[in-house]
């Protein structure tokens, strides 16, 4: 009898399948297996239907696609599988009797085993259609990009292209705004003139008051716009003046009186207070009130109001009585500004909607609020349309140790001189009122101008502030301009300070005179501007140029050289000082202006006209210097040194020798061994 083969179960790792799982029905009568890719150990048992001596049935088995012949199992009635690669497999097994006799029809059943999710070909189509998506959206946004960039290049290109534009605008309108004051200034002291005069009918009189009132409006923006180009160059900075900040508001206020008389508004000032010093910049501030009040009485209709209120306020930290801020107010029962325009009302260009039939270039207020943010303070609006409006200005109250003596000016300052920012200053001294305005007009834009009718008035101006440069008439009533001259130069204070005699003598003799006083020059009037500035240019070029011979070769080594000028002299003077207080670290700019008997400002102005140092940086100067002569001597240590030209800090000694040197100190006394 020749047995059939049957195949009797099916286990995976070792357990039987359930039909329904890997196989459908029964396995003796199922044509395929399907295994998922992880069942990847499993067994087929299998039966030869030979009962006669059946422990002797025998086997042979292959899996086709993986086996590549037939195995004997022997009488083994099983086949194991492991570790089978995805794809489909044909299990076939045959079976002999007990004798031996072999069935030659095999016994099949297919095998398939999956294989996992990512070799699956939907999973392809899905990470290739991720992979195109993803690529193109890769494209899409590069391209973008450059795109974008190449926008944005072009944007800050036009941009550029703008603001080189406005820029050109400006100056232009700038450079035209300085040739505008000049005829004007000749325009108002004329005018001004003849409407002090009683040789004038009213009905004259009224017509040259509107022609004064707008030539004074048409001077006002232009220097406004001369400070919007300032703000816009970032050229301006702080210079404190010390003074009663509320005498200082009241004086203002006041100022503004008849202005608004003729419009019938009442103003009125009320302080919490009878005075306060303290320190502020005159200059700006009183900008940003003549603004305040200028547009609160012009847009207020008569009968109206302005009040003016200046209180001070507790310190918000400790809350005690001391006042740390001032708050300036400026109430009107105007028009006011509606809602809508009040977060841009302090823009640039910016007018109100109130205000159609105004004048204004909408800069005024921006230029009050940069100029408060300059002196530390804050600048509030409130405002109701048809209510009025209310500006609030709180300003800090600064002590002397709040503020630098470099960005000091004096404690009683003149009205004429120009604090705005830090340019040379100007000193003219001429009797003719129309002349002196019109030379002071022609400096204005580039010199603080200091003025004096006189040359008493200008002696006693060039002491105290140090003029950088003196123009002067020759002949002048109480003091002429030789005697000035003379004791201009022979003063140990201003003695360096150049002069240029201006005078309508064409004599020769007059001309040695002036010459022999000590006059740096002599220009007869009429003269040519240009030519007179640049006289003054290189006059103060020259000076500069002593200066830095002075710093480098004067200076040189403290005790040995030979002076003779009074500039040098003064110069030697202030090395004797410091060389007496050498080894004194407490030694200080106020004792050094006391020993040498000038103020500390004329001590500032001198010593940064002689060697364009400051009075801190010519101490340390000589100090360094005479420890560089103390190294090359080799007989104290470089401690030692520190100790006898006055420095405490070995570092901070270090770090200044080695600015002027360029080595450390003990490096330069090597080089002396």
């Amino acid at each position: 009898f020749v047995p059939p083969v049957v195949l009797t179960e099916l286990k995976i790792f070792n357990q039987p399948v359930k039909i329904g799982t890997a196989i459908k029905q029964s396995i003796d009568i199922a044509h395929e297996i399907r295994l998922k890719y992880r069942q990847n150990v499993f067994s087929i048992e299998f039966a030869a239907l030979s009962f006669a001596n059946s422990a002797k049935n025998q086997y042979m088995y292959m899996m086709e696609g993986f086996d590549g012949d037939w195995i004997r199992a022997g009488t083994a009635n099983s086949a194991t599988y492991t570790n089978l690669d995805p794809g489909k497999y044909t299990f076939k097994v045959k079976g002999s009797n007990s004798n031996g006799i072999w069935n030659e029809n095999a016994t099949s059943i297919e095998v398939i085993i999956e294989p996992p999710y990512w070799k699956t070909w939907w999973f392809r189509l899905c990470l290739i259609t991720i992979l195109v998506v993803i690529s193109a959206y890769s494209i899409k946004f590069y391209w973008n990009r450059v795109r974008l960039r190449n926008e944005l290049l072009f944007e800050k290109r036009k941009a550029r292209e703008l603001h080189e534009i406005e820029a050109m605008k400006l100056r232009f309108f700038t450079n035209i705004s300085h040739e505008i004051r000049t005829p004007l200034t000749l325009i108002l002291g004329p005018l001004n003139q003849v409407l002090d005069g009683n040789t004038i009918s009213e009905t004259v009189r009224e017509k040259l008051q509107l022609v004064k009132h707008s030539a004074d409006q048409l001077l006002k923006l232009i220097n406004q716009l001369l400070d919007f180009r300032k703000l816009e160059a970032e050229k301006y900075t702080i210079r404190y003046d010390k003074a009663d900040i509320l005498f200082f508001v009241r004086s203002v206020t006041e100022s503004f009186q008849s202005m608004a008389s003729e419009k019938d508004v009442q103003l009125t000032f009320d302080a919490d207070r009878e005075h306060l010093v303290t320190w502020f910049d005159t200059d700006k501030l009183q900008k940003v009130l003549n603004n305040l009040l200028s547009n609160a009485i012009k847009y207020t209709d008569a009968p109206g109001r302005v009040k003016v209120s200046f209180a001070g306020e507790d310190h918000p930290d400790n809350g005690s009585e001391n006042t740390s801020f001032c708050r300036i107010t400026v109430q009107d029962s105007g028009k006011g500004i509606p809602e809508k325009n009040i977060g841009k009302i302090f823009e640039q260009f910016e007018r109100g909607a109130n205000t159609p039939d105004s004048s204004g270039t909408g800069i005024g207020l921006f230029i009050t609020r940069e100029f408060v943010k300059l002196m530390g303070g804050e600048i509030d609006l409130e405002s109701a349309e048809g209510q009025g409006t209310t500006f609030t200005v709180r300003l800090p109250l600064l002590s002397d140790a709040d503020v630098n003596i470099e960005t000091r000016i004096d404690e009683n300052p003149d009205k004429n001189i120009v604090t705005e920012d830090d340019r040379k200053i100007i000193l003219i001294a001429e009797d003719n009122p129309d002349v002196r305005e019109y030379v002071a007009s022609c400096f204005r834009s580039e010199y603080k101008v200091l003025e004096a009718g006189n040359g008493k008035e200008g002696f006693d101006s060039a002491v105290k502030y140090i003029p950088d440069i003196i123009l002067s008439d020759l002949l002048m009533p109480e003091t002429g301009g030789d005697v000035f001259c003379k004791k201009i130069k022979k003063d140990e204070r201003t003695s360096h300070i150049p002069f240029i005699l201006l005078t309508a003598v064409t004599s020769k003799e007059s001309e040695r005179e002036a010459l022999k006083a000590g006059a740096d020059d002599y220009i007869t009037k009429p003269f040519d501007v240009g030519i007179l500035k640049m006289k003054v240019d290189n006059l103060l070029s020259l000076r500069n140029a002593l200066r830095e011979k002075y710093k480098n070769d004067l200076l040189l080594q403290p005790s040995s050289v030979t002076l003779v000028s009074p500039d040098e002299k003064f110069l030697k003077k202030a090395v004797d000082i410091i060389e007496k207080h050498m080894d004194d670290p407490d030694f200080d700019i106020e004792r050094f202006a006391s020993e040498i008997c000038v103020s500390r400002m004329q001590l500032y102005r001198k010593v940064e006209a002689l060697t364009s140092m400051t009075v801190k940086e010519f101490i340390r100067n000589i100090r360094i210097k005479r420890a560089a002569q103390l190294l090359e001597q080799n007989k104290v240590s470089v401690s030692e040194v520190i100790y006898q030209v006055g420095f405490r800090d070995f570092a901070y000694f270090r770090k200044c020798f080695r600015e002027q040197y360029g080595m450390s100190p003990s490096e330069y006394a090597a080089k002396f061994k």
